[in-house]
């Protein structure tokens, strides 16, 4: 997901330490596993795999909640994140290490 305008939404390691708040916290409602993640300042990449909710069901729990977050906490009146969710089935995981 990436920020609005592509306005960083990771602004310090507090942001990222919430994100990951977040993500516990909605795998306590939705399971899912966690394969990979790559967070930058302005978005970030998770390949997760949902075998119980819908994937866009649990990608929406976690950006709602992340956004109430930091729009709380900076005193945003603004849409933190711009498009819309994909998702790509993966097919094959390759082990790079």
């Amino acid at each position: 997901m990436r920020g609005n305008n592509r306005q960083d939404i990771f602004k310090s390691e507090t942001d990222v330490a919430e994100f990951f708040r977040v993500l516990h916290y909605s795998y306590m409602k939705q399971p899912f596993t966690l394969i990979s993640y790559c967070i930058m300042t302005n978005h970030y990449h998770l390949l997760i795999r949902s075998p119980e909710a819908p994937l866009g069901k649990v990608m929406g729990h976690i950006n709602r909640l992340y956004s109430v977050t930091i729009t709380k906490r900076n005193n945003l009146t603004l849409v933190t994140y711009m498009g819309v969710v994909t998702s790509q089935k993966v097919r094959k995981i390759l082990q790079v290490f």
